[in-house]
């Protein structure tokens, strides 16, 4: 009973901000789960110290929740795949998994990270991961876990370095991305000794390249070298499809007029092609610079309702790998940057404002036509998840959370009830916004370190007073995936 007990003014403590109690929405969900705290936890491997932890999440039409991740029993070799679905009231899903356990195990034996799940319409699923070959693999299975038939081979498609870059050694997946005409986009980056460039691969909906991109179906991209001798670097994160067909590419790269890694936003066009014309350089390539020696890293991208492309990441200040700031640009539909939007199309917002030690933005969602609501983390002694609502000109919304903030409570000791959130764990479905990773359950067991469940809390929506919906398309049913 005094477990259940904290776990119920956990939930109080988790609808509150670092700030205090926020008047404004989002409101706790203390019903969701049904323990009382607003959070839904799945086992997915009972044994003795195994660690669950979702990765990725997608919610349904019907409210139902899908997340992905991995499962591990502590030793990185036996790291698989997993996937877990929720009913809406935050219950397993009895109509999923094998024998109704709302779950299954993917049977790789080389899985390395879980980085997007899809619900595509004939009812499957797609999942995409990376592997311990350093290699990405994009499968499809049905409700019961069984790879789909007609799907790759035998339901799977490898995704290797020399597919993307010649000399590749290394791809790895970041995003997957379900098309409007059935096709799937899946975004990373490949390496080889010497350079990096962002990797796109499309593919068909039985999972073979799509040869009417790029002839082939795949392509990396970087920008131009600032000379001959300088290595081409592009890290491709994230994507989002226009209605046109084609695609804005984000991630953080090298460039001509600076040294450092920043922000950028390419346009590839239906076929496959680099739009040259896309942003104020003539490369295809629009950038986003927080200032001399800052690193800047797009995750997150979105458009709003006037065409305005808005990309967010973490910034991380000269010489500083330990204080990182949330960086957000705005940009006209062309590339160019937005000087409406904050100083110069772009907005830097430190712990001065957010009151953590270190925090970085990873997700970014435009909602009620051209507010921005910005997913990360902050941090001090632990990450908690935070979000940030800016308005149509950049400035704080004070009718989100206590003054455009709110973040999750800091957990005390394992019984509060916290989820611990991965790093991108940002998911805006309907009515409701949910942050999601793991939490511990069970007991304490000696010399065993405590099991960890996949978990999601969730707060209720609408955030304005005449609410809003998310519409159901590829780009808006769901913000995840994995950063290394």
């Amino acid at each position: 009973m005094e477990f259940f007990l904290r776990l119920s003014l956990a939930a109080t403590i988790a609808g509150t901000s670092a700030f205090g109690t926020a008047a404004t929405p989002p409101h706790p969900d203390p019903a969701y789960g049904g323990l009382g705290d607003g959070i839904a936890r799945m086992r997915i491997d009972h044994d003795d110290g195994a660690k669950d932890a979702a990765a990725t999440a997608v919610g349904m039409p019907d409210g139902r929740l899908l997340l992905g991740g991995v499962t591990s029993n502590g030793l990185a070799a036996e790291r698989r795949f997993a996937v877990a679905m929720f009913t809406a009231d935050g219950s397993p899903d009895t109509s999923f998994g094998p024998e109704g356990s709302g779950r299954f195990v993917m049977g790789l034996g080389d899985a390395s990270d879980l980085v997007g799940i899809a619900a595509v319409d004939d009812g499957n699923l797609l999942v995409l991961g990376s592997t311990l070959r350093n290699e990405g693999v994009l499968a499809k299975l049905d409700r019961r876990g069984a790879y789909a038939a007609g799907f790759g081979d035998a339901g799977l498609r490898v995704l290797k370095a020399e597919t993307f870059l010649d000399g590749g050694t290394i791809f790895r997946p970041m995003r997957l991305l379900p098309l409007r005409d059935s096709g799937i986009l899946v975004v990373g980056y490949a390496m080889s000794n010497t350079s990096a460039c962002t990797g796109v691969a499309r593919l068909t909906a039985d999972g073979a390249f799509d040869e009417s991109f790029a002839g082939d179906g795949a392509i990396c991209i970087a920008p131009a070298r600032r000379t001959a001798a300088d290595a081409v670097f592009a890290f491709g994160n994230n994507a989002y499809e226009r209605d046109d067909g084609s695609v804005l590419i984000v991630g953080s790269a090298h460039h001509a007029t600076s040294a450092d890694l920043d922000m950028f936003v390419a346009h590839v066009e239906e076929g496959g092609s680099l739009d040259v014309a896309f942003g104020a350089e003539g490369t295809g390539f629009a950038f986003a610079n927080f200032g001399s020696g800052d690193s800047g890293y797009a995750h997150g991208i979105d458009v709003d309702s006037l065409g305005r492309i808005v990309i967010a990441g973490p910034v991380s200040p000269p010489s500083s790998n330990i204080d990182v700031h949330l960086g957000i640009a705005r940009m006209h539909a062309d590339g160019r940057l937005d000087t409406a939007f904050a100083v110069d199309g772009r907005r830097e917002i430190d712990d001065a404002v957010l009151g953590a030690g270190s925090q970085a933005a990873l997700d970014v969602r435009i909602v009620d036509g051209d507010r921005v609501l910005i997913g990360g983390w902050a941090a001090e002694e632990e990450r908690v998840a935070m979000t940030v609502m800016l308005r149509a000109d950049g400035l704080l919304d004070d009718a989100y959370g206590q003054n455009g903030i709110f973040r999750q409570a800091v957990a005390t000791a394992p019984e509060d009830g916290i989820v611990s959130p991965a790093p991108h764990s940002l998911l805006l479905a309907g009515d409701y916004l949910y942050f999601f990773g793991s939490i511990p359950v069970g007991a304490p067991l000696p010399d065993v370190s405590r099991n960890t469940a996949f978990a999601a809390t969730r707060y209720v929506l609408p955030l304005f007073n005449d609410g809003f919906d998310i519409a159901a398309t590829p780009n808006a049913t769901h913000l995840s995936g994995y950063v290394q």
